[in-house]
């Protein structure tokens, strides 16, 4: 009985990660189904992407999860609880959560690119980080300074677009000199 009692205790951090997991991820998929509804609509496939959602979101938890769990379980009692041990089950178990955030943040980009959810393409992408950081900056960290420039400057006002923003602000200033002074543009 007491076997029993120390593997369902050294389950519970696991199963904890899994529900969190199972809720991140169906909530994503939500948010997700909810975005594209017409396209949803359209194939009628409301309880379908649900339901298959849910079964592709606990196979990946078993993934992520499974192995790691299944090893906790075979460690001898002395081994599990020592400190670095548990620090390392508890470190998967964070880092786990943090990679499923971390792709479900990263979806609605790939699907207005490629329109379809991240897939191998994704993964194979992440074998060139410097591309990928690049591609990033330009898309994506670069808007938002332009918006800031041009909320600061003089065609920042109602109706005023960007790139009359930066036209402007470039004839203001000489060849090789920047447009803004601001250190974050």
């Amino acid at each position: 009985m007491r076997v029993i009692k120390d593997c369902l205790a050294r389950v519970v951090p696991f199963l904890c990660c899994f529900g969190i997991g199972l809720a991140v991820l169906s909530l994503s998929r939500l948010g997700l189904v909810l975005w594209q509804a017409d396209a949803v609509n359209d194939a009628d496939a409301w309880s379908r992407v649900l339901l298959q959602g849910i079964r592709v979101d606990t196979a990946t938890l078993c993934m992520l999860l499974g192995i790691a769990s299944a090893l906790y379980l075979l460690l001898p009692v002395s081994v599990a609880r020592h400190a670095l041990v548990r620090t390392a089950m508890a470190a998967w178990l964070a880092l786990s959560l943090t990679v499923l955030v971390v792709l479900e943040l990263a979806t609605p980009t790939f699907m207005q690119e490629y329109g379809l959810r991240p897939n191998r393409l994704f993964l194979e992408y992440l074998i060139y980080p410097r591309e990928v950081v690049s591609t990033l900056a330009k898309g994506h960290l670069v808007a938002p300074r332009w918006r800031w420039c041009w909320a600061r400057s003089p065609a920042g006002s109602p109706g005023a677009s960007p790139t009359a923003c930066c036209a402007r602000a470039r004839s203001r200033v000489p060849t090789g000199a920047r447009a803004c002074r601001s250190p974050r543009c």
